[in-house]
């Protein structure tokens, strides 16, 4: 049986600051107890492959030919994780991540963001990797900036890499 990993990263509320982040201004978030949690295994294939517990699809797409899904949107998310993390240098292979959330979608709690911190704990879980913090907030806001193209800010991935409970974050 191949090696599976688990790994849950938290959404978030913002307290103060409100778009200031990506304007070079302060915010203060905290973490919440709902999140996205995914567990992720090992593949032979040069796929990978998605499915979702929460919205009951699925997705695939060649580790050789990473792409943004038009069909799948919602499985843009990871595989831009997985994308700049291969970018990086990082030796992330062929991997089967299937998704749950209790976080509502839209909903301004920064469910994408969790989605990108939980794909990219797992994947360097599963491959035996690791990264600084601050540097795995900064590549997942990267994948959501660049492969998906949503401009955001650090305020989203910092908040659920560094949340705890009980604590603020102060950006």
């Amino acid at each position: 049986m191949e090696k599976s990993v688990v790994a849950f990263a938290p959404g978030r509320v913002e307290l103060l600051g409100n778009h200031t982040d990506y304007n070079e201004g302060l915010a203060l978030a905290a973490a919440i107890d709902r999140g996205v949690t995914i567990c992720a295994e090992k593949l032979v294939s040069d796929m990978i492959e998605i499915t979702s517990e929460t919205n009951g699809r699925e997705a695939k797409v060649s580790l050789k030919n990473l792409r943004r899904l038009q069909a799948e949107p919602w499985a843009d998310y990871p595989i831009g994780v997985i994308n700049i993390l291969r970018e990086a240098g990082l030796e992330i292979g062929s991997m089967r991540l299937r998704v749950s959330s209790n976080l509502p979608i839209g909903s301004g709690l920064s469910s994408s963001a969790a989605f990108e911190v939980a794909t990219a704990v797992a994947a360097l879980a599963l491959f035996g990797l690791s990264m600084r913090p601050m540097a795995l907030a900064q590549l997942c806001q990267k994948a959501e900036n660049e492969f998906v193209g949503v401009r955001c800010g650090l305020l989203d991935q910092a908040s659920s890499v560094f949340g705890k409970k009980d604590e603020v974050i102060l950006l």
